[in-house]
């Protein structure tokens, strides 16, 4: 199955609020045929993605409507290992915290690339 990252815009959003959606999520998932794998979010910048292996886009609006209605403001077919490259991770990480029977975590999606170019100076042409 593809696996999709939505976005969801949630202004005041707070790390409690994500688990517990997500904690939701994991208990509607099979009757989208979804997996629901991990989630990122960012508080500054009031936004969650979710992580999702399902059979298309509708699967994922339909469970997250099912379980806590927020819908997704965008979903997008991804490659888990662009997604573990650039985001570190697909699932949950071990060492959250759980706290009231909710694994917590505030993981920003927010990521830093840095392309250099080189050039080696013996290969340059000179005229």
């Amino acid at each position: 199955m593809p696996i999709y990252m939505d976005v969801h815009i949630v202004p005041g959003v707070k790390a409690k609020d994500v688990a517990a959606a997500h904690n939701k999520d994991l208990l509607h998932q099979e009757e989208f045929g979804c997996t629901c794998m991990t989630y990122w979010i960012d508080e500054e910048r009031e936004n969650i993605f979710c992580l999702i292996d399902a059979p298309d886009k509708d699967a994922v609006k339909e469970m997250h409507r099912s379980a806590h209605g927020l819908i997704p403001n965008k979903i997008i077919e991804v490659s888990k290992t662009l997604v573990s490259s650039f985001l570190g991770r697909i699932y949950d990480p071990e060492s959250a915290e759980v706290t009231d029977g909710l694994k917590i975590f505030s993981d920003p999606s927010f990521r830093i690339l840095l392309v250099t170019k080189i050039t080696d100076p013996n290969l340059v042409r000179t005229n």
